[in-house]
Formats: structure tokens, sequence, C-alpha cells
């Protein structure tokens, strides 16, 4: 209830786990049982259409009537208490689809993370999978979990679909009353390519003021379509990484040399007018694509691009993926796990994940050391964990 009086005006969607089903009223001698009553602003939405009151729901849903988008429950793909599947198409932008879940390992391979391969999810579509997933794996969870086959088998299958994983590893959001309890990372955020390419989950992050006497963190994030990003002005984007300063520098030397006509009158000691000043700029701006286009390889841009990545990093999350696979081939036909092929497991992702920091702090170290003192402001926006839109280079 706190939760959606105090935040009335800074969400559209809130999405709960766990909902407080209580007795709300009765209809002759038949007890209704129902969520908590809520401000007149908030729509609620049920996962199922008319939940049994013995089958209390564990995924629920509030959206704001004023929202400025069409909101579908999408009872024709499931219909259960621990799945809901909601269709949010703006009235300006792309329509995603969110999954939200709340999962019980203890239901084995009926356990909805496991069931959503089996699901008639739709082709081509951007989708965010959310919720209190109750997973433990060493992509993100703290030290060393003990994880599962089926665990696996859900990364496998997020990883086939080209689901990507939004939160930072290690870092908790459940922190449990019992203080005995390790805090864990159990609620995840995972969105497809296409969902990454409409930004989907823009300023995803962690947010303590959240949790309103619950022992989860809540997690917010922002889906606006209306704020597009600028487009880099090249029309194509080039790769830098191999491309050696001489072969540049040559290749901008020589289209300066063939556009010498129309930037020789600010090189000369006579005053130029502004239409010369103009031509000479629009030359400069294009020896310098034209010097790029010859030496650098056209890449197509990515929304998981990373300036730090390279094929080393690619080489050892394969290796993670190929003894991940091994390993359970081998529990598949023995029946058991093999603890010498678990070593091999840890030992690799451990490796990939000591590479990923180094490259990382390569990256920034030089990036900092090459900065002009203008640049530096910009440093300040990598602490907010906010995405970052690129401006043109030359305006």
């Amino acid at each position: 209830m706190a939760l959606l009086n105090d935040h009335i005006n800074d969400f559209d969607i809130i999405l709960i786990q766990e909902p407080n089903w209580s007795f709300i009223g009765k209809e002759g001698d038949r007890t209704i049982m129902g969520t908590v009553n809520h401000n007149p602003t908030w729509t609620p939405i049920s996962p199922t259409p008319a939940a049994p009151d013995t089958d209390t729901p564990r995924v629920y849903a509030y959206v704001k009537s004023s929202i400025q988008a069409e909101v579908t429950l999408r009872t024709d793909i499931v219909s259960d208490r621990d799945i809901m599947i909601l269709d949010v198409k703006p009235k300006k932008g792309k329509q995603v689809t969110f999954i939200h879940i709340y999962n019980d390992p203890s239901l084995g391979r009926q356990q909805p993370m496991w069931r959503l391969r089996h699901l008639n999810l739709p082709d081509n579509q951007a989708m965010v999978v959310t919720g209190d997933l109750n997973l433990h794996h060493l992509r993100w969870s703290r030290g060393t979990p003990k994880t599962s086959a089926i665990t696996d088998e859900v990364v496998e299958w997020l990883d086939q679909n080209l689901f990507t994983l939004t939160n930072k590893p290690g870092i908790p959001m459940h922190y449990p009353h019992d203080t005995s309890k390790h805090p864990s990372v159990i609620d995840l955020t995972w969105t497809n390519t296409k969902a990454a390419e409409v930004d989907a989950t823009r300023e995803w992050a962690i947010d303590h003021d959240l949790m309103t006497g619950s022992d989860h963190v809540g997690i917010r994030w922002r889906y606006d379509p209306g704020q597009a990003r600028i487009q880099n002005p090249l029309g194509v984007k080039y790769s830098l990484k191999e491309v050696k300063p001489a072969d540049w520098k040559e290749a901008f030397n020589d289209e300066v040399s063939r556009l010498g006509d129309k930037l020789n009158p600010i090189l000369g000691p006579e005053t130029t007018t502004e239409t010369q000043l103009e031509e000479a700029a629009e030359a400069f701006t294009e020896a310098m694509q034209k010097a790029t286009e010859k030496v650098a390889k056209a890449r197509r841009p990515s929304p998981h691009a990373k300036p730090w990545w390279d094929e080393g990093c690619t080489a050892a999350i394969n290796r993670v993926r190929r003894a991940q696979r091994d390993a359970r081939r081998y529990q598949m036909e023995n029946g058991f796990a093999d603890p010498e092929l678990k070593k091999i497991i840890k030992h690799e992702d451990n490796h990939y994940h000591r590479l990923v920091k180094f490259k990382k702090g390569s990256w920034a170290t030089k990036a900092i050391e090459e900065a002009y003192p203008d640049d530096m402001w910009g440093f300040r926006e990598w602490s907010k964990g906010t995405r970052n839109y690129p401006m043109p280079a030359i305006q």
C-alpha cells in the first residue's frame, strides 16, 4: 500500500511478487480473498482472470490509469499464478513484452523459468524477463553458489534466445529478515536483443528506497521510446582498434591534399569570408571521414558493444560455455555430476571475470590518461548508472 501511494507520480507500472493476499470481504457464504486496497489511480492486474481464493497469485501488477500506452495481459500464452506476460504498446514506439515471474525452484522442471521454453512466445519481439527468480549461478551469484542442472538449462535457453543479464554480478537484492542467512542475488532482469535495441530497460537500477518493509530491494527502469538516440553522423560506424595512427595520418594528409583548394584560403594571411570558413570546415570534416573509411573496418552498431571487449574476452566466455555444455552432457549421460568438470567450469569462469576486470581497468586507465581537461566532466557519468547517448563528433 505504501509503495503505491508514495510513488504514485514516479511509475506507470509496478510489478510485485508475492503480493499481500488476505480477506477483503464476503459474498454470501463465500469468503473473498484479494490484494490490499489501493489508490484508484492504479488499475490492478492479476495473472489469471479470476484467481481462486485458495490459489494465491505470486505475481501481480498495478498500471496507472493515465499511462500513455496500451497494456495487454497475454492469458492466451499462459494463465498461471506465477507467470504474468504483459504487452506494453506505447502511443509512440515499439511494443515490448514484459514477462513477470515468481520462480519456485522446488517445482523442479515445472518451475516457471524452465517452462518458458515451452511457451508460445512471440517471435522477433522485444522481450524482458524479470522477477523474483530464486536462481543461483556463477554468472551472477555471490561466492561459489550451489547451482543445478535445471538452472544451467535455463541459462542455456536464455543464451540461445539472445537474452542478456542486466544485473551486475554479485550485487545482492534480497536481504533476509533472518540475519543468520546471507544476502543473495535472486531478483534478476534479462533483455533480448530486440529489447536492447529499443532500450526497454533504460536506467535500470537497484533502489533501496523501494523496499518498504520487504526483504527485497526494489528495481526500477524506464522505457521511454520518445527519447531517441542521436544518430552517428557518418551513417556507418568504424572500428579503430586495429588501425595504426601512422596509417590514419597518411590517409588524412592525402585527403587534405585532395581538398586543398577549399582549405588553402584559411591557411594564408588574407582575411577569409564566412563562406570560405564554412567550406573549409566541411572539407576538414570530409577529410577525416574519408581517411577513416580508407583505413578502418566498418562495423555494425550493437547495443551490447563494449569498448574494452576484444577477441580474448570472446574466447574466454566461449571456454566457459563449452565447459558448461560438457558438464551438462556428462550429467545427462551418467545421472550425476563430474566434480572435475565442475572445477573446470569454476576455473574458466574465474579466468573470464578476472580478464574482464583487467580489460575494463586498462581501458578506463588509458581513457583517463589520454583525456583532455574538458573530457573529465564526462567521466562523472560512469558512476551514475545511466545510459549516455553519444553526441556527434562535429557540430
